[in-house]
């Protein structure tokens, strides 16, 4: 959970979505929800609809209300066949745990 505060201290910076992708890939939560609200808005990174909604969407399988919120969202900007592959790489990474996802 270290890369979580180490994110939050450079707050919304190129760094702090690293470690928090670093963070999410390693299956912690709170990383995957804000990975997912940083990616969609373009906090710190260039926006991406596609992986924003494949983080929200992990976070929200697992009982995160505000990602889950965030994830119908950005779904409604994807192309049908870009949801249809999120989905099925949340069900892949539910599988593991929500680790390596």
């Amino acid at each position: 959970v270290g890369c979580v505060g180490a994110a939050r201290a450079l707050d919304k910076t190129a760094a702090g979505c690293k470690l928090l992708a670093a963070g999410s890939v390693r299956g912690v939560l709170e990383a995957q929800a804000n990975c997912g609200a940083m990616l969609a808005n373009g906090q710190g990174i260039e926006a991406d609809d596609f992986n924003a909604y494949r983080w929200s969407s992990i976070a929200a399988k697992q009982g995160n209300e505000e990602a889950a919120s965030n994830a119908k969202v950005i779904r409604s900007r994807l192309p049908r066949r870009d949801q249809k592959r999120v989905e099925q790489i949340v069900v892949d990474c539910e599988k593991r745990n929500f680790k390596y996802c």
